[in-house]
């Protein structure tokens, strides 16, 4: 694992690669690995299966005090969301948005309940967990808006769940992270809610064409191939030419000024390594603080082996704290 504040190089190709990560290793030379059928020849519904599967990998679940699933109403129907919190509703907590990945089609509460309990358990945060809407089924720009209508409902009614709206984070990861600074530019601009962090996890911040090194050098091979990403970004974005829009791809804002401090991890067998360190890079060139944490031998999805491999937990954790001491100062 290495760690650059402020700077992120935008390719390795012309670095010595580290080699895979032991325990990555193994798990890709594994029989269930080798010869698996590619994501992106699954049917929606096997993909979607096959999420829910990976997470029964991740271990026992810590135990959080007060864990319950509710719904935030938006126009057309409610947003489920599942709270993890550590005192009653009495006592106003620090809170933390996650919105989960799944590259905008799969994903859900279960899939990364224990994802969320890990990071509440170590911050010390309450936790809202998005059941945001999925593609196919809803296209972008409907992920999108219901992070920025969660977001927003917590500015205005949190405290009704004891969630304190004045310490409030974001995190994601892959195309969760895409909504997570999604969410913080539409902050900004908005002028409220004040978001003090966010925690961008192998972030998916450039949905266009646009190629980058690490989309060449990581094509296939590492879990996560450049067929699935398109396969991923076809069904999210069936019209292409949307994927040039800010809220779609936050990487191409023209202003990283005035955004929340950041935690940004990338991994280095990631083809959307790329965009991550770039997105770091920009933020601390705008005069953000930005703790850029590249995961040296790791590939895209390290979140989910966080029972089995060190270096995965340790940095959750990391994380996690990161997201404490901003919420708590």
């Amino acid at each position: 694992m290495s760690l650059s504040a402020g700077g992120s190089r935008s390719s390795i190709r012309e670095e010595t690669k580290m080699p895979l990560n032991e325990h990555v290793a193994i798990m890709l030379d594994s029989p269930r690995a080798k010869f698996a059928r590619p994501l992106h020849e699954l049917t929606i519904a096997e993909a979607r299966g096959e999420a829910e599967k990976l997470a029964s990998l991740q271990g026992e679940p810590a135990e959080i005090a007060f864990v319950s699933n509710r719904y935030i109403d938006r126009p057309g129907g409610a947003i489920r969301v599942r709270l993890y919190k550590h005192r009653d509703e009495a006592t106003a907590e620090p809170v933390l948005i996650y919105f989960h990945g799944g590259g905008f089609m799969i994903g859900s509460l279960d899939s990364f309940d224990r994802v969320c309990r890990r990071i509440a358990a170590t911050s010390g945060c309450a936790v809202l967990s998005v059941d945001y809407r999925l593609s196919p089924e809803h296209p972008y720009p409907a992920a999108t808006d219901d992070a920025w209508t969660v977001t927003q409902w917590l500015a205005r009614e949190g405290g009704r769940w004891g969630l304190d709206p004045g310490r409030l984070a974001v995190a994601g990861d892959s195309a969760g992270a895409t909504l997570a600074a999604s969410v913080t530019q539409a902050a900004r601009k908005a002028g409220s809610p004040a978001i003090r962090h966010q925690a961008l996890i192998y972030p998916a911040l450039d949905l266009t064409t646009r190629v980058y090194p690490s989309k060449i050098d990581n094509a296939e091979g590492y879990r996560l191939t450049m067929a699935a990403v398109e396969w991923f970004y076809g069904h999210y974005l069936p019209d292409r030419e949307r994927a040039s829009e800010i809220a779609a791809s936050p990487l191409l804002t023209d202003d990283f000024a005035n955004l929340p401090p950041a935690t940004v991890l990338t991994a280095e067998f990631d083809p959307l390594r790329d965009e991550g360190d770039a997105y770091a890079a920009a933020l601390a060139a705008a005069g953000v603080p930005v703790e850029h944490i590249r995961m040296e031998g790791m590939i895209h999805g390290f979140l989910g082996f966080f029972a089995q491999v060190p270096q995965c937990v340790e940095v959750l954790d990391r994380m996690a704290l990161s997201i404490k001491a901003a919420l708590t100062a």
